[in-house]
């Protein structure tokens, strides 16, 4: 069985569930499943310190609650894939593992965005390929050498960074422990 320890913070794999134990009694101990274990995942990916960061466009993580969606316009129809993260200039996605398309760097895609309201659909070049997704760059942000995206998606970004931003503020007077 996986596990990983923290001082007496203890979490297991326990098939498809994953128990979470301080010290050594099981009475300290939730037990998580499906969804739950889902929401903890998007939570921590929400709280890393992202590396991108440190680039020159602000890239924002994305967690699967964080309502954007997006897909690549393929012969075969729209191929929806998992956002990661994004900035005024590009955005990091995962395809579908098998991946039904194969992108090559220096290629151009179209891709679909959709967040609160109609489907955006950008003209985008494939920068980068990790092993885990592609890094995709707007061709309609960046104008004669400067960042200037498309109204609809500079509106995106802003209410994505202002969504994960609103997490990680505490009010007046509130400590982390008050959380």
């Amino acid at each position: 069985m996986p596990s990983l320890s923290f001082d007496s913070l203890h979490i297991m794999a326990l098939g498809r569930d994953l128990a979470i134990q301080w010290g050594d009694s099981n009475t300290a101990r939730v037990t998580l499943q499906g969804a739950d274990i889902e929401e903890l995942i998007d939570f921590l990916i929400s709280v890393r310190p992202v590396a991108s960061n440190q680039r020159q466009a602000f890239r924002i993580p994305l967690w699967k609650t964080c309502g954007l969606s997006a897909g690549l316009e393929t012969a075969q129809g729209l191929l929806p894939v998992r956002p990661r993260n994004i900035s005024l200039t590009g955005i990091l996605v995962e395809l579908p593992s098998p991946a039904p398309v194969a992108l090559e760097p220096g290629s151009d895609v179209q891709l679909v965005i959709r967040m609160d309201g109609p489907p955006q659909r950008y003209t985008a070049t494939v920068k980068r390929r990790t092993a885990r997704g592609y890094g995709l760059c707007f061709n309609e942000s960046v104008v004669a050498g400067r960042v200037d995206p498309p109204a609809p998606l500079r509106e995106d970004v802003m209410e994505l960074q202002r969504r994960w931003t609103a997490g990680r503020v505490i009010g007046a007077g509130e400590t982390n422990r008050d959380r």
